[in-house]
């Protein structure tokens, strides 16, 4: 089982991910914002990860960057309300290992997340 960290600050799609990622077999630890993604990233075995892009303290983007900045490679699925054309959104997937979808295709993700691990 693939160890999941999400991390979304709208507790109702928080909450509708985790479902969808669980019934697809994924193991989903949860984070509200990027300072304790940061946290649960560090002392966790994650494998992927599904953030937000616009969340309170630390954004998805520098979530990324801090990710990436450790050494890490793991995937990463960015979950936006905002455009790709979104500067924010287009310096994410700019960042290797990562991809970047719409929260109208939420039920993209879990097939998202599979691509991205199998790379």
């Amino acid at each position: 089982m693939v160890d999941v960290l999400l991390v979304e600050d709208s507790t109702d799609i928080r909450n509708m991910l985790q479902l969808m990622l669980e019934t697809n077999g994924f193991h989903v630890l949860v984070a509200s914002d990027g300072n304790e993604a940061l946290q649960q990233f560090n002392g966790s075995p994650i494998q992927a990860v599904v953030t937000d892009l616009r969340m309170p303290h630390v954004d998805g983007l520098d979530l990324a960057r801090a990710i990436r900045g450790s050494g890490s490679h793991v995937p990463m699925l960015l979950i936006t309300a905002y455009s790709r054309d979104d500067e924010r959104a287009r310096a994410f997937v700019e960042l290797p290992g990562t991809a970047a979808l719409s929260k109208g295709q939420v039920a993209a993700v879990a097939p998202a997340l599979r691509r991205l691990l199998a790379e």
